[in-house]
């Protein structure tokens, strides 16, 4: 039996003005879960903080930088003998992205109506939908 282990993520929200998000497809090279769509991000490498490993993945991965990033939730998956944590920003972009790397396939913006029509990696649907909500919920209290 494989010892357990502990993984630890992180991963961005990015978001535009009209309140899109930006999401990439992964490579069909990819074991896990190729072809599906999923938030930027990446496991830390060692002694690297979440906020410098997205600012890493999204440059490699999308040739962008990020223009601000705000702690959005933390989230805990268990997956056989893995426990992923994952650490989830919100932010914004400079530069305007494009698939930079073979970790991903394509990278576009998706308004909130069609986050059902997409098939999504592990656990990245919720934490969009959750983004949304946190969306509405922002408007309702300016109210």
């Amino acid at each position: 039996m494989t010892p357990p282990i502990t993984k630890v993520s992180a991963s961005i929200i990015i978001f535009d003005p009209i309140d899109r998000v930006l999401l990439a497809k992964r490579s069909f090279q990819k074991l896990e879960d190729p072809g599906l769509w999923e938030t930027i991000g990446g496991t830390l490498e060692f002694g690297e903080s979440p906020e410098t490993c997205l600012r890493r993945e999204v440059t490699e991965e999308i040739g962008c930088k990020i223009a601000s990033l705000q702690l959005f939730n933390v989230y805990n998956y268990l997956n056989d003998n893995i426990h992923l944590i994952s650490v989830v920003y919100l932010g914004v972009l400079f530069g305007r992205p494009k698939v930079y790397n073979i970790e991903i396939e394509d990278v576009r913006w998706f308004s909130e109506h069609e986050i059902d029509s997409i098939e999504f990696s592990i656990n990245c649907k919720q934490r969009v939908l959750d983004y949304f909500l946190f969306k509405h919920s922002q408007k309702q209290n300016l109210n």
